[in-house]
C-alpha cells in the first residue's frame, strides 16, 4: 500500500475516532436504538467520504463520492437534529421557560430538515441541477397535495391540536356528548376509548371542527351540574341546605371548590334548582353523578322535602272547610312558638292565642336583612325556624364594618323595644342560612294592652331585666367597639309603653 493511501486511511481512522469517542463518553445513556444505528451509519459514510477525498479517488469514482456526500448530509441532519432534542430533554426546565414542543410537531420539523438536507446534497454534489430540482419538487408537491388532501388536512389538524395543547394523552374528552379518554394521537387519527371500552378512531381534521370539552385526567377538579325540581312551597333556603348537605356527602366530591346550589328558574310545575359539585373522578363520571343523585334523594327525604312531579293534579276541596283547617293548623303552630317566648310566658293562654291570630309568618333567604340599625320600627320578630345574626356598627375602629353581637335561633325574639317604646332599631338583623319568623306589630299588641293594663306592667319589668342583661353582655364582649344601652328601670319603661299605646287616656 502506497504512502498516499496510508495517509488517507490515517485521516479516515482519525475522523472516525473523533466522531465515535464523544459518543462513547457522553452517549451511554442514549437508549434510542435506531438513533444509535443511524449515528454509526453516518460515521461510516463520513469515513468513506474522507477516504475518497484524501486519496484523490473522488474523480475516479464520482458516483460513489456523490452518494456518500448526500448520505453524509442527510444522515448528519437526521442524527444531529435528534441528538439535539435528546440533549435538550435531559436538561432541567428553567423557571418560566416554555414547555417543549409536541412530539408530532418535532417529528414534522425533523422530516423537513432531513428532506431539505437531502435536496441540498443532491444539488451540492452535482447529482441534479438546482433549477430542475426546484421545478420537479414543485410539481411533485402539487401532485402529492392534490392526491393526499385528506391526509394533509389530518396532519395539519394534528399539529394544530398538539401545538395548542388542546388535550394530552390520558385526558377525558366530551365528544358530541360522549365521554372518551385519549389513548394516543398519530399524524392521521386520534385514538379514543369510551367508558364502556369502545375504541373510537377520530380523524384529526374532524376533531378540529368539533367543540371539545376537556375534563382533564383527574389532576384538577372539574365542576358538574345536577338539576333537581322541587315543589313551589319549599322555601329556597331549605332546598339549598338539603342539596348542599347531599353534595358534601357525595362519594368522590371534593371540598374545594365548595359546592353551590342555585334556584335557576320557575317552571310550570316546579322550581328548578341546579347543584354544582366538583370532583376529580373524571374517569368514572357516571358513577359520580349517580352518587350525587342518590345522596340528593336521601337528603331530601330526611329534610321532609318531596321531589316535584311533572303531572297535573286535579284536587277537589271544600273551600268552606279547607281554609279554616289550614288556618287552624297555622294558628296552632304560631301559638306553640309564642308559648316558648320568655316575653309572653306570663300571658294567659287566651291572650297568647289572641297574639298568635294577629302574627304573620315571614320568610327570609340567607343574607337578607330583617332589620336595619337606626331605622324606626314598630314590630317584634320571633324566630320560628333557622337562625339570625345580630350586628352592630363598629364605632370603635371608625370603619363601616359590623360587629357580631349574637346569633339567635328558634324561640328567641328581637325588636321588643321598638315595638313597646317606639325606639329606633338598636342593631341590624341578618338571616343566617335562611329563616322563618313570626312578626307581631303594634296593632297586634294594642288590643291586648287595652284589655288588660296589668300586661303593660309585666312587659315593662321583663324589658328592664332584658335591657340590663343586654347591657352587661355588650360591656363584657365589646366594650371598646359598642356603646351599651344604659339600663332603664321598669317604671320609666312602663310610662313609655302607656304613652305610646295611649293607655293614660283610658
Amino acid at each position: 500500500m502506497t504512502t498516499p493511501w496510508l495517509l488517507a486511511l490515517a485521516y479516515t481512522l482519525g475522523t472516525i475516532l473523533v466522531l465515535v469517542v464523544p459518543m462513547l463518553l457522553f452517549g451511554r445513556e442514549l437508549r434510542v436504538r435506531w438513533l444509535r444505528v443511524a449515528f454509526h451509519l453516518w460515521v461510516l459514510a463520513v469515513g468513506g467520504f474522507v477516504f475518497l477525498v484524501a486519496a484523490d479517488l473522488y474523480l475516479a469514482w464520482p458516483r460513489l463520492w456523490q452518494g456518500l456526500g448526500v448520505a453524509v448530509l442527510t444522515l448528519g441532519a437526521l442524527v444531529g437534529y435528534h441528538l439535539l432534542l435528546w440533549a435538550l430533554a435531559r436538561r432541567p426546565p428553567a423557571p418560566g421557560a416554555l414547555p417543549p414542543a409536541p412530539k408530532l410537531v418535532r417529528d414534522v420539523v425533523g422530516w423537513g430538515i432531513v428532506i431539505g438536507a437531502f435536496m441540498a446534497g443532491l444539488a451540492l454534489f452535482g447529482v441534479t441541477r438546482l433549477g430542475a430540482l426546484v421545478i420537479s419538487s414543485t410539481v411533485l408537491s402539487a401532485v402529492i397535495g392534490l392526491s393526499l388532501q385528506d391526509v394533509l388536512k389530518n396532519l395539519a389538524a394534528a399539529m394544530a391540536l398538539q401545538s395548542e395543547r388542546a388535550f394530552a394523552r390520558g385526558d377525558w374528552l366530551l365528544v358530541e356528548g360522549r365521554r372518551a379518554r385519549v389513548i394516543d394521537m398519530s399524524w392521521r387519527i386520534t385514538h379514543l376509548r369510551t367508558s364502556e371500552g369502545h375504541d373510537l378512531f377520530e380523524p384529526n381534521a374532524g376533531l378540529v371542527m368539533q367543540r371539545l370539552t376537556n375534563l382533564g385526567n383527574g389532576d384538577r377538579p372539574v365542576g358538574w351540574s345536577v338539576y333537581v325540581d322541587l315543589p313551589f312551597h319549599v322555601p329556597p333556603h331549605q332546598a339549598k341546605a338539603a342539596l348542599l348537605a347531599a353534595a358534601r356527602e357525595a362519594p368522590g366530591a371534593v371540598a374545594e371548590p365548595a359546592p353551590r346550589a342555585y334556584l335557576e328558574s320557575y317552571g310550570e310545575f316546579s322550581a328548578h334548582y341546579r347543584l354544582r359539585v366538583w370532583t376529580r373522578e373524571v374517569h368514572q363520571l357516571r358513577r359520580f353523578i349517580d352518587g350525587v343523585n342518590s345522596r340528593i334523594w336521601y337528603s331530601l327525604q330526611r329534610a321532609g322535602l318531596p321531589l316535584a312531579h311533572p303531572v297535573r293534579n286535579v284536587e277537589l276541596h271544600d273551600r268552606a272547610q279547607e281554609g279554616p283547617r289550614r288556618e287552624a293548623e297555622e294558628q296552632a303552630r304560631r301559638a306553640a312558638r309564642l308559648a316558648e317566648v320568655e316575653l309572653f310566658a306570663g300571658l294567659a293562654p287566651a291572650q297568647r292565642e289572641q297574639l298568635a291570630a294577629s302574627a304573620r309568618r315571614l320568610f327570609y333567604d340567607d343574607g337578607e336583612r330583617l332589620v336595619r340599625e337606626g331605622e324606626p320600627g314598630d314590630s317584634l320578630l320571633v324566630i320560628d325556624r333557622g337562625r339570625v345574626r345580630i350586628l352592630k356598627r363598629d364605632i370603635g375602629t371608625g370603619t363601616a364594618s359590623d360587629l357580631l353581637l349574637a346569633t339567635l335561633g328558634p324561640g328567641e325574639y328581637l325588636g321588643e323595644m321598638s315595638l313597646l317604646t317606639g325606639e329606633p332599631r338598636s342593631a341590624s338583623v341578618v338571616s343566617d342560612g335562611g329563616c322563618e319568623v313570626l312578626l307581631l306589630d303594634r296593632a297586634a299588641v294594642a288590643p291586648l294592652l287595652a284589655a288588660d293594663p296589668a300586661v303593660a306592667e309585666m312587659l315593662s319589668q321583663l324589658l328592664a331585666e332584658r335591657t340590663a342583661a343586654t347591657a352587661a353582655r355588650l360591656e363584657s364582649r365589646a366594650a371598646r367597639a359598642v356603646t351599651p344601652r344604659e339600663p332603664t328601670d321598669s317604671g320609666l319603661l312602663l310610662r313609655s309603653i302607656r304613652a305610646l299605646f295611649g293607655l293614660d287616656r283610658r
